[in-house]
């Protein structure tokens, strides 16, 4: 990811900057890389976090499956359909 100086293993690294050229630190931060920010009102940031016995965990793991989602996606489906009642 960044270049050193010498050797790898060597504690005394030195720092090149030349390495920012490929974008990965904030030489080139005006050139944006990866997925694009979404809007605020959709960005799911905040986590719940639950506990489950293992029959519940099989169910819901049995019903992403049938919805072909992940564990997490089917449990957030729930969660919004509650929600939306």
């Amino acid at each position: 990811m960044y270049k050193f100086a010498g050797n790898v293993n060597c504690r005394s690294r030195q720092f090149i900057p030349e390495a920012f050229d490929r974008g990965y630190g904030t030489a080139m931060a005006g050139k944006r890389r990866g997925r694009p920010p979404s809007a605020p009102e959709t960005v799911r940031s905040h986590r719940v976090v639950t506990f489950v016995t293992e029959s519940e965990l099989i169910q819901l793991q049995k019903l992403a499956e049938h919805r072909q989602l992940a564990l997490s996606g089917a449990v957030h489906q729930i969660i919004v359909a509650e929600l939306q009642k």
